[in-house]
């Protein structure tokens, strides 16, 4: 018998299912990699004569290096990481900082999946200038969390410090790492030159660097769900 892994749903537990840890691409996205997989394996089977072997849904779970609780963890000390400690009203910086009391692990559904998929992103001011004081970041962060809202994203922590941000984001698993980067970034860009346009002309033309951060996470990490897997090929 398969012993049941602790990462993976009650109702998945079972052996009649394909289990793959599967490094994606920026621009892919968890669904259009499943959904691939599935069409190419049910294509191949055909000539075999064997037709319809999928069921309609599929689960998919992040994972990465660390875990969620590590990058929460992260994310929550970046002031003291850098050693970027308030100059004078310390509660200012504290609402730099965005943190969700929720389990970043749960498990949400869509029509046809249950997932889990959460981003790391890590997004630098241009040539590293310290332009985000904790003025603008105490509202960056409330703006981040309203694009969030209207995407119907789950913001789990959000950091911002002097020249950099961390967000730690809960986002569907028909998106890619890359469009959610390129909506946050842009969206904020936008955000910048509509209240500090004259601030900006002073020292940059745009805020964040074109490049960006973005790194998976989960409950278990990838290490331990690559064990898990070789595992099987002695149990099944």
């Amino acid at each position: 018998m398969i012993p049941k892994p602790t990462f993976l749903p009650s109702h998945i537990q079972s052996a009649y299912q394909l289990r793959a840890l599967i490094s994606l691409r920026p621009i892919d996205s968890p669904e259009s990699v499943t959904k691939k997989v599935k069409g190419n394996v049910a294509t191949a089977l055909r000539s075999d004569g064997i037709r319809n072997i999928w069921s309609r849904g599929w689960f998919v779970r992040s994972n990465g290096n660390v875990s969620d609780e590590v990058i929460r963890n992260y994310v929550a000390n970046q002031f003291n990481h850098h050693r970027a400690e308030p100059l004078t009203n310390p509660l200012i910086m504290t609402n730099c900082r965005y943190h969700n009391p929720d389990n970043a692990s749960q498990i949400r559904k869509s029509s046809h999946a249950a997932f889990q998929y959460n981003i790391h992103f890590v997004f630098s001011v241009r040539r590293r200038i310290e332009f985000l004081d904790p003025f603008v970041g105490q509202k960056l962060v409330q703006y981040w969390l309203s694009v969030c809202q209207k995407k119907s994203w789950i913001a789990w922590d959000i950091e911002v410090v002097w020249d950099h941000a961390h967000l730690l984001l809960g986002i569907a698993q028909d998106e890619t790492p890359e469009e959610a980067a390129l909506a946050l970034l842009n969206n904020a860009e936008l955000w910048f030159h509509d209240r500090y346009s004259a601030a900006m002309q002073l020292v940059l033309d745009t805020v964040f660097q074109a490049v960006y951060y973005a790194g998976t996470s989960g409950e278990a990490t990838t290490a331990q769900i690559k064990s898990f897997l070789e595992s099987q090929f002695d149990t099944d």
